[in-house]
């Protein structure tokens, strides 16, 4: 069997203890064809000495310091547009993965064509002396045979712990980063969403970091993207993945409308909660304010949203 060369790319600052153990995590994957690409975000602590020492000792890293602070979502970028393989995947600092991930991964891309995603069993962890043994979490995230629709439903109801799966480099080459401070992964998913299919491989496992203290959006927002969350974030998130969507899916031949999928995939998500959030996100004199705009904006979607699926019953939701 042929071996393409798989780019992992692995976006950090500041890693501190876990980086060297995610480090080595990749190094001793059993895919005989693998280039890393580090690029350290202006870290202040250890990070730069660290992976230094490790592009010395191993010809397949490529270390990048970046000159001034990227957001995180920039910094994920970077790795993607240093990437030459035909395969790819993202590697958090904090991560794990078993020895035959990527091989198992691999395998699944050159045998399934119309696959632009391949990802493993999916196990959460806190606790680093543990991880290993962390059991498997359900996590359906396939979506083989689903239609565009579904597609996009499914995605922005889940974790995105795919994202970290092994993807088909290609299929991000005509991506248009656009820029959220919420939920970025979304977007870039539902766009391989349109270009193929996302496939579980049984075995291999992916083992997540999950910090006991979860950051809110609002702290996410700010150490991510460099600046506060802005308002109705569900909205902007939800237009936007639509958007994306859409733009993949006419430049391969099919036609959707982007409103009809805005509105499908919000209602899908439960307005109501998502409107409910961003005004929490708020400060409380200007919640208060625009109390009465809120009650009125729910009113409005559910009008909206029942005229829509009276005319098209046969529509998700």
């Amino acid at each position: 069997m042929l071996h393409p060369l798989v780019s992992v790319g692995m976006p950090v600052r500041n890693g501190g203890v876990l980086l060297k153990a995610a480090i080595n995590d990749v190094l001793a994957q059993s895919w005989p064809n693998l280039e890393i690409i580090i690029s350290d975000n202006c870290s202040s602590d250890g990070t730069q000495a660290l992976c230094e020492a490790f592009a010395r000792e191993d010809s397949r890293i490529a270390y990048h310091r970046q000159s001034t602070t990227l957001t995180a979502y920039e910094n994920f970028r970077f790795v993607l547009e240093q990437a030459s393989g035909e395969f790819f995947m993202w590697a958090a600092h904090d991560d794990l993965r078993s020895a035959d991930y990527i091989e198992r991964l691999a395998e699944a891309l050159v045998r399934i064509p119309c696959a632009t995603v391949t990802f493993g069993d999916l196990a959460n962890f806190s606790d680093f002396a543990t991880a290993r043994s962390a059991p498997i979490v359900p996590y359906d995230f396939e979506n083989t045979g689903l239609g565009f629709q579904a597609r996009l439903n499914k995605i922005l109801c889940q974790g995105a712990g795919e994202i970290y799966g092994l993807v088909r480099r290609h299929a991000l080459d005509d991506y248009s980063w656009p820029d959220l401070d919420f939920a970025p992964d979304g977007p870039v998913l539902a766009h391989l969403a349109a270009h193929g299919d996302f496939v579980h491989v049984a075995g291999p496992r992916f083992m997540q970091y999950v910090p006991a203290a979860i950051p809110t959006p609002r702290q996410r927002a700010r150490s991510d993207s460099l600046r506060g969350l802005r308002p109705f974030r569900y909205v902007r998130l939800c237009w936007t993945t639509a958007g994306v969507a859409t733009r993949a899916a006419t430049r391969l031949g099919e036609r959707h409308s982007r409103i009809g999928a805005f509105v499908r995939v919000y209602a899908h998500v439960r307005p109501r909660k998502a409107v409910a959030t961003t005004a929490a996100s708020l400060p409380d004199e200007v919640r208060l304010a625009l109390r009465p705009a809120f009650r009125a904006v729910r009113s409005t979607w559910r009008l909206l949203t029942r005229a829509w699926q009276r005319e098209r019953p046969g529509s998700p939701r």
